[in-house]
């Protein structure tokens, strides 16, 4: 399963088994921000398709931050193994799961971490010294090669 259709699932179960919950936190934003504008409540009917687009509001919001929690933890598993795995071990594996993956599929990878090595090579300077200066730099060019 991929990541994105793990997480709408699981934001959609959530969602689902939480539903009168999520209704009163949508009414409760929808009476928030109307306060905030000094709007006078709408009708049963406006009411009720405020509250389903704030539902969509708050299931996208929940689908971004669990995206984000396991694709980082994803990297961060994946990061392990770089540190901890021969450099044979890698390659090996590496060259499986891309060659083993649609033409177009690793056209995309590549093109991502191209935009992934600029942003590496434009972070703060805190984030660099003498261990990772250089591939601070080699990002940089690299990136910058194939992202023109």
């Amino acid at each position: 399963m991929s990541l994105t259709a793990k997480c709408q699932t699981e934001v959609k179960l959530f969602m689902d088994s939480n539903k009168n919950a999520m209704t009163d936190e949508a009414k409760y934003r929808i009476r928030a921000n109307l306060r905030t504008k000094g709007t006078i409540l709408p009708d049963d009917a406006e009411v009720n398709a405020l509250i389903q687009r704030e539902l969509q509001v708050m299931e996208m919001e929940m689908y971004n931050a669990t995206f984000h929690e396991h694709a980082t933890k994803i990297f961060k598993d994946a990061i392990d193994v770089f540190n901890t795995t021969d450099h044979d071990g890698i390659k090996t594996a590496f060259m499986e799961a891309i060659t083993t993956t649609h033409r177009q599929i690793q056209s995309d990878f590549w093109l991502r971490m191209s935009h992934l090595m600029v942003a590496y090579s434009q972070l703060d300077k805190q984030f660099f010294d003498g261990r990772n200066e250089y591939w601070k730099n080699g990002c940089r060019e690299m990136g910058m090669v194939t992202t023109r």
